[in-house]
């Protein structure tokens, strides 16, 4: 692991990613940083991501057909990525450090590291979902309910 002096630049985007605390994409991460410093460019935010990931202190997810986001969690663990929303989520569950084994004795590959990243709707879009099929079962709601039910496809 690659260690570096902790730069002003590094505790605000590791600070940033803390406070996102959503598996926020290098992109969010400057927008939240350039609110409280603007002058900061893209360039020193994705710089400093990928220095903060290559010292173990951040994960980097990547996600198929997605941008890379960005993790606080560093122990190995798995990701649930939202079809609607985008949202990428941690999901509590073991880390499966045997299916390496299984899988070597079986097939002969080497591995580095696995990476599961499940995928579907959040609970809070298969409500937005669920509420706007049944608007158009003909079942009545509120305006409020409409407007969550927006975004499913």
């Amino acid at each position: 692991m690659k260690r570096f002096n902790n730069t002003m630049q590094r505790r605000m985007v590791s600070q940033a990613v803390m406070e996102l605390a959503c598996h926020p994409t290098p992109e969010e991460i400057y927008l939240k940083v350039a609110e409280t410093y603007p002058r900061i460019s893209r360039a020193t935010v994705y710089r400093n991501v990928n220095a903060l990931a290559e010292a173990g202190e951040l994960n980097l997810v990547f996600v198929p057909n997605s941008a890379v986001h960005v993790d606080h969690r560093t122990a190995p663990h798995y990701h649930f990525k939202c079809r609607v929303c985008d949202g990428v989520f941690d999901v509590d569950m073991p880390f499966l450090e045997r299916i390496e084994k299984k899988i070597t004795r079986k097939n002969g590959f080497q591995f580095e590291s696995h990476e599961i990243i499940f995928s579907g709707l959040c609970p809070r879009c298969k409500e937005k979902c669920s509420l706007k099929e049944r608007h158009q079962d003909g079942k009545e709601e509120t305006a409020e309910q409409g407007d969550r039910g927006a975004g499913c496809g």
